[in-house]
């Protein structure tokens, strides 16, 4: 049954710390270790790879993470690559960067939709990971073209977001209800199946995809049972959103709420083969960009000697084309492109050598 999206009267319950209205998930410090308790998950999920895109990185080469949270991620990267390599990571708020970071990295506040000017083709990799909760529907777009500006020729973007998630009735509902508080915001829930496409419009070569299963309960061990427990605990955190729009037809209290969880989490426990799809996609920048500006000396002088070419060949008396010659105009004007370079298909103006007529 379809549920209206639009926000009812806000449903009373106890509230925890969020850093803006538009993001729906909390800025706490439960939120912090549940960040990187997911770090940890993802990495394994991975075989403790934290890159897959085949970048190697020398001195003075730069790395960056756009929604970097509680820096876990850029955290264990810096101790991974040599010191002469700057790590930066940024977010919309400082409140979960660490404290001590190593010293060759950084952190900042900034939008991934509007990254500094002087960051143009800087960065050897470029990596954002689980902002499917914070980054609107027309915004997706946006954010990859300007990660396409800030990565430094040759280098690579690296993204991973959540995709879908089955086991059984309990999962179906309360996925609809993560879909509508999605909607509610603008947000994308489905956002991991357009990260290619999304890379390839904005100008991003070699795209590759890396999915992984993750199992969801006790059945399937501690890959199973931390799956659950770190995404109930997200779950759980939308409780505010939810509440706040009223339950959306899917809940009327906060008891309510709480229990349609505590049937979700039950459900993964008892349904071997549930799951959760994971997506990290990369792509690679060209190394050159391709210069389609024209050099206007010698498109003029070009035109000028053309010109003079054909009003030479009209005076002769060559205008009519000879109906007896079998030339074709294809490969003449492809010998005249190999010669006179690519500037040449700019005119119209191609000379045949057996009729003596340009076309």
């Amino acid at each position: 049954m379809a549920v209206s999206t639009l926000a009812c009267n806000p449903i009373p319950h106890a509230p925890r710390n969020f850093s803006c209205d538009q993001y729906i998930l909390p800025s706490d410090e439960i939120e912090r270790e549940r960040l990187q308790f997911q770090h940890e998950l993802i990495k394994r999920i991975y075989d403790n790879k934290l890159i897959l895109a085949p970048v190697k990185f020398h001195s003075g080469d730069k790395i960056l993470e756009c929604g970097t949270g509680t820096g876990a991620w850029v955290t264990d990267v810096s101790k991974d690559v040599p010191l002469s390599v700057d790590v930066h990571g940024f977010d919309i708020a400082s409140r979960l960067f660490p404290l001590s970071p190593p010293s060759n990295l950084s952190f900042s506040t900034s939008s991934v939709l509007s990254m500094p000017k002087e960051w143009k083709n800087s960065f050897k990799l470029v990596h954002q990971r689980l902002l499917m909760a914070g980054l609107q529907v027309e915004h997706w777009l946006k954010a990859t073209r300007e990660m396409y500006r800030v990565v430094a020729p040759g280098g690579w973007v690296q993204l991973g977001e959540v995709g879908f998630w089955r086991a059984g009735p309990a999962t179906k509902r309360h996925r609809e209800l993560v879909r509508t508080v999605f909607e509610s915001k603008g947000l994308l829930l489905d956002c991991a199946d357009h990260l290619e496409e999304w890379l390839k419009l904005a100008g991003f070569k070699n795209v590759r995809v890396e999915r992984r299963s993750i199992p969801l309960g006790g059945w399937g061990g501690r890959n199973g049972q931390e799956a659950m427990d770190n995404w109930i605990e997200v779950f759980r955190a939308m409780k505010t959103p939810t509440l706040n729009g009223g339950g959306f037809g899917y809940v009327n209290s906060e008891s309510e709420f709480d229990k349609m969880i505590d049937e979700v989490e039950r459900e993964w426990d008892q349904t071997p083969g549930a799951d959760m799809q994971f997506v990290i996609v990369y792509g690679q920048k060209e190394t050159q960009t391709k210069n389609y500006g024209i050099n206007m000396t010698r498109c003029s002088a070009l035109f000028s000697m053309t010109a003079m070419n054909i009003w030479t060949l009209v005076s002769k008396g060559h205008a009519k084309r000879d109906k007896n010659c079998k030339c074709s105009w294809k490969s003449t004007r492809e010998k005249r492109a190999a010669k006179n370079s690519t500037l040449t298909s700019i005119f119209s103006f191609h000379f045949c050598s057996k009729c003596s007529v340009t076309r």
